[in-house]
């Protein structure tokens, strides 16, 4: 239980890290359903304004929320 605790906090870490470093950085994100896209890195992106299913478009990465980044 401990070792599983230590791991979640690691791969929590991880992840903020990650999330940090994409804030001000451009990238394409493919749109899927519901206002959410991914970076060709698989980091779920929120998008600011609705687009279609399927589109590329290349956003600049404003913040994150801690499990996702958010497009300006």
């Amino acid at each position: 239980t401990a070792r599983a605790h230590r791991l979640r906090e690691a791969g929590a870490s991880a992840l903020r890290r990650h999330l940090c470093a994409e804030v001000g950085v451009s990238r394409p994100v493919l749109v899927e359903r519901g206002g959410i896209g991914r970076t060709p890195h698989f980091t779920p992106v929120r998008l600011a304004r609705p687009a279609a299913p399927g589109a590329i478009l290349d956003l600049r990465m404003a913040g994150h929320d801690g499990t996702r980044l958010v497009a300006a």
